[in-house]
């Protein structure tokens, strides 16, 4: 069984121990507290409630030991309870909530409040929880893999329990989404979400740093498929990423090549011998042989594309007319079909 860190490990539980007086002042922040719910309907119920930042002042929060406290100092703007039955110690992860049992209750339904203990497990939002079904996995197979992205407001752990699946697919297939272009690249595309003007100032020297980085970046990782994997799921996803990425390398090293070489002949290359696609072709080649605006010669070529205007333009029109072409369109779908078929599972911790 794979462990996280200590060190990880331990500072969950010291922030989870300190959650009490943390999140004090955080209105979307929860603590959690065992109770027992006496309800004015003479039902009872055991089990734990969130007591979230603005519940009750910090003050009577931290002096709450017993008794009926909590529902006596809960604050007048609180209308509904969550409360759970049960919190599951999982390994490798911490105590959640089943995603099935969670269940709310208003305040006025609700006769006391009996505390009993604070619990060493807080958050934010929604209560930290799994589907059942996850829970018994948990409990009952073998944790294989486990990968923690460490986020400034969330933690999302992934759990691979399929023998199927090596640690290395595993670690490939949570990293493969690199859908977006370089910030730089966009930048120069796009300005509020709005195309920029295809003639305005380019910074060809910058864009082309960036773009040849992000080639090299996706052919290392292109290299690290060197063996198919066994799952079909996944077979089915590195497929699809790897042929559109082996359409970005292709775009990147005309634009590269464009941009160092200011040849107009390169793009016609391009488009003429290897691009395939013949719907892309005709706007491509509209651009290539447009007409001059101000001289009526059906044939005349606008320019040697060789300046600056003319190579702000056409790197610009090229990236809107082949834009969905090089994007990772499918590949969401065929990610969370792979988590689904393989039982993936997937845990987030909001804390802020």
């Amino acid at each position: 069984m794979i462990n996280i860190s200590k060190a990880f490990i331990l500072t969950i539980t010291t922030l989870c121990a300190l959650s009490i007086s943390l999140y004090a002042d955080c209105e979307h922040c929860y603590s959690i507290a065992k109770v027992k719910l006496l309800f004015k309907n003479e039902e009872t119920k055991e089990g734990y409630i969130q007591i979230f930042g603005g519940y009750l002042d910090w003050r009577v929060r931290d002096n709450i030991t017993a008794g009926d406290e909590i529902k006596k100092n809960l604050s007048k703007d609180v209308k509904e309870i969550t409360f759970v039955p049960e919190l599951y110690e999982l390994p490798e992860i911490r105590m959640v909530a089943c995603k099935e049992e969670i269940q709310n209750f208003t305040v006025s339904e609700i006769d006391k409040i009996i505390f009993q203990s604070w619990e060493r497990v807080g958050g934010a939002g929604e209560i930290s929880n799994l589907p059942r079904k996850d829970i018994l996995n948990l409990k009952n197979k073998e944790i294989l893999n486990i990968k923690v992205s460490r986020g400034s407001v969330c933690d999302v752990f992934y759990i691979n329990q399929n023998p199927e699946i090596s640690e290395k697919d595993f670690n490939l297939l949570l990293q493969g989404r690199r859908n977006e272009f370089p910030v730089i690249f966009r930048k120069v595309i796009y300005k509020n979400k709005e195309k920029i003007k295809p003639e305005e100032p380019l910074n060809t020297y910058k864009l082309l740093k960036v773009v040849k980085d992000d080639k090299k970046q996706i052919e290392r990782y292109l290299k690290s498929f060197n063996s198919p994997p066994k799952n079909k799921y996944l077979a089915q996803y590195f497929d699809y990423l790897t042929e559109v990425y082996n359409r970005r390398i292709l775009f990147y090293t005309y634009i590269i090549y464009y941009l160092e070489n200011k040849d107009r002949n390169i793009l016609v290359y391009f488009v003429n011998e290897e691009l395939k696609e013949d719907s892309l072709k005709s706007p491509l080649r509209e651009e290539l042989y447009r007409k001059d605006e101000k001289e009526n010669i059906p044939e005349k070529k606008f320019g040697n594309f060789d300046n600056d205007t003319e190579i702000a333009y056409n790197i610009r029109k090229f990236f809107w007319i082949l834009h969905n072409w090089l994007l990772l369109n499918d590949a969401e779908k065929l990610y969370e079909e792979a988590i689904k078929q393989n039982e993936i599972i997937i845990y987030e911790w909001s804390f802020d």
